[in-house]
């Protein structure tokens, strides 16, 4: 899942796993979905779901685990 990796700031920011790349992200309590402007996630949504933490991005391409 490399590229996906993402740090949420309380403030509406969002940047890559390392600290770089920043863009915004907006939260809609009502449907669950975030969506994120600039920055490597621009142009994505995503909605969470579950008891855990679990994000499923629109418009990604799926990957197999790699092998064992």
């Amino acid at each position: 899942m490399a590229g996906i990796g993402f740090k949420l700031a309380a403030n509406g920011r969002y940047t890559d796993a390392e600290g770089k790349r920043p863009g915004r992200y907006r939260f809609d309590s009502a449907t669950g979905g975030i969506s994120f402007t600039d920055g490597h996630l621009g142009g994505q949504t995503a909605t969470v779901s579950g008891g855990a933490p679990s994000i499923r991005f629109s418009n990604m391409v799926s990957c197999e685990p790699w092998g064992r």
